[in-house]
């Protein structure tokens, strides 16, 4: 990267790098540059943030919930980060935890979409379905329309039980994950991967602009 031939010294230069061998499913790379990006500046949240990111692709929730955490307390008026660290919650299946953290940045900023958005995520996974048409109602009202959360709220009215193919499709396109059981979500949006030869995107990825 140019910015590093200029200054190897900067650690967001190293955080963009990182970024970059993410979306190249180069994990080692981006391991070796995220880390030493907090090695030059352990204050970074976005260094934090992006560490979290590749924690949570390699399986490491918990501690990449406890990253997101750190890049909130380093950055707390991004309300983004806020939304992060319940989306870090929700892959680690802790959903009154992720709720309470979706529920405040909501609290702080009512027309914050993506927290309506996250919100319904964990409330889906507790089965609490008025709740969560409620909130995805809402991410359209203040966030603008998707067709893919229009369609999951219309799925969500016509569907209770979610015992269905047609239910399973619609969790999935409230939660953005590739898999049926909506464990594969985190703080990476899908549409930022590549797709490998196979044809696939990681089905870890999802999530609005909580980058």
């Amino acid at each position: 990267m140019r910015a590093l031939e200029l200054n190897d010294r900067l650690a967001e230069s190293y955080v963009a790098l990182g970024r970059l061998r993410l979306r190249e499913w180069d994990w080692p790379a981006a391991e070796q540059a995220l880390t030493h990006a907090l090695a030059l500046d352990p204050n970074l949240a976005d260094a934090h943030h992006e560490y979290a990111n590749y924690l949570r692709i390699t399986g490491r929730i918990q501690q990449a919930v406890e990253e997101a955490r750190r890049a909130r307390e380093l950055d707390p008026l991004t309300l983004l980060r806020t939304a992060f660290v319940g989306w870090m919650l929700h892959a680690d299946r802790q959903w009154d935890a992720a709720i309470e953290e979706f529920r405040y940045a909501t609290e702080l900023n009512p027309g914050f979409g993506e927290a309506w958005r996250g919100l319904a995520a964990p409330l889906l996974a507790k089965g609490m379905y008025g709740a969560v048409v409620e909130a995805m109602q809402t991410s359209l009202a203040v966030g603008g329309a998707n067709c893919s959360r229009a369609t999951a709220v219309r799925c969500l009215r016509l569907r209770e039980g979610w015992q269905s193919q047609r239910g399973t499709r619609c969790a999935r396109a409230i939660q953005g994950t590739s898999r049926p059981d909506g464990a594969g979500v985190s703080g990476v949006r899908s549409g930022n991967y590549p797709r490998r030869p196979g044809g696939k995107r990681p089905g870890f990825c999802m999530v609005g602009p909580c980058r």
